[in-house]
């Protein structure tokens, strides 16, 4: 997905929201600011993929500040919140198509656990009941699972990590399932060490790799794969210009206008839909 003139202000935003909860000094966070504007004037054109340009603020931000993870705190708050959410949802007992398409919608509800995009604001009660999918192509994905593809599940925020895994481990009983996470911290995304020392089927695989952009980009994808279930806005953004020969699903709550537009799907409504 290339940018939108709304990007530009919230990609500003986004750095100050880091800047803030990093914890440094006045003088760093002007410092930052100025070179986030210039980054921003470098790289703001038709062409651009905002998840791409933020990856620069980011890492800039954290050299500047000398905090390697300002989201930090944020993450482990989320994660807390998911796990008891998580345990006040009563197990269902229905046919396999019915129980994926419920715990994709959980996992999907759960995109919604982040807390600096401009305009929205996480509200936990859409995890407890979360409203339908506005586009639902989870029988599609199924079908493909049925017949034996494997599947590459890439991770997005911490906290909704806690029911990414039910899912995982739910697909893990029909087919091998690899899942993709960023292995250093970046924004609010959960890390492979945030994954270790969970409970995994054994037809799961861990697997990380250093970000190039906020969400993965298709050479990030591990050899082989063909069938991809993609979370959040950011690996929207990175994976809908081009991957030949991959069925890329995406399941997100859409949290911006561009997003929204590029979905066709309302703000704050829940997505599973192929690219």
């Amino acid at each position: 997905m290339r940018v939108s003139p709304e990007c530009a202000p919230c990609l500003l935003n986004r750095a100050v929201s880091a800047l803030e909860l990093s914890g440094t000094d006045d003088e760093t966070k002007m410092a930052a600011t100025m070179k986030a504007l210039s980054n921003l004037r470098a790289g703001f054109k038709p062409t651009a993929v905002p998840a791409v340009l933020e990856v620069k603020d980011m890492e800039m931000i954290k050299r500047l500040t000398g905090n390697s993870d300002p989201y930090r705190q944020l993450k482990l708050n989320a994660t807390l919140t998911a796990k008891e959410i998580s345990a006040k949802i009563p197990q269902a007992r229905s046919a396999p198509d019915q129980e994926f398409k419920r715990l994709a919608l959980m996992a999907t509800a759960a995109n919604g656990m982040e807390f600096d995009v401009r305009g929205y604001s996480f509200d936990a009660n859409d995890l407890i009941k979360p409203s339908p999918f506005e586009i639902d192509q989870t029988d599609r994905f199924w079908q493909a699972v049925k017949s034996g593809r494997s599947v590459t599940y890439i991770m997005d925020n911490a906290g909704e990590h806690v029911f990414d895994a039910i899912l995982v481990n739910f697909l893990a009983k029909y087919t091998k399932v690899t899942v993709l996470v960023k292995t250093i911290p970046l924004l609010n995304d959960v890390t492979l060490q945030d994954l270790e020392g969970m409970r995994w089927h054994e037809n799961v695989r861990l697997l990380g790799f250093t970000p190039r952009a906020i969400g993965a980009l298709p050479e990030d994808l591990p050899e082989g794969t063909k069938l991809v279930l993609a979370k959040g806005m950011a690996n929207f953004e990175t994976l809908t210009e081009e991957h030949p020969g991959i069925d890329v699903y995406h399941a997100l709550k859409v949290k911006c206008l561009p997003v929204s537009r590029a979905v066709g799907a309302r703000l704050l409504s829940n997505v599973f839909v192929t690219s």
